[in-house]
């Protein structure tokens, strides 16, 4: 799987559930203790972040970073991605 379809699914499992609470990405940022810059370019899958950053990002939505992933994998079809991609 390239990073570059991992960040694709990041940005379209972050945005909805950001909307949903009523956060701008300002404030998500804020309650992530990230940058706003870096929150526009996880949802507009620009960067690659790291699996802490995933956990902040949970903890800045206030949802278990289990959730987070878990809409990650619902949005995509992840075993077909990994079986034309492998690692």
């Amino acid at each position: 799987m390239t990073k570059e379809k991992i960040n694709y699914f990041l940005g379209d499992a972050i945005r909805p559930l950001r909307q949903a609470k009523g956060l701008t990405q300002e404030q998500l940022a804020e309650n992530s203790k990230l940058n706003r810059t870096y929150m526009v370019d996880l949802e507009t899958k620009n960067v690659n972040p790291s699996f802490y950053t995933i956990y902040k990002i949970a903890i800045g939505l206030g949802i278990p970073v289990e959730e987070l992933v878990k809409r990650i994998a619902d949005n995509t079809d992840i075993d077909r991605i990994f079986k034309e991609e492998p690692y």
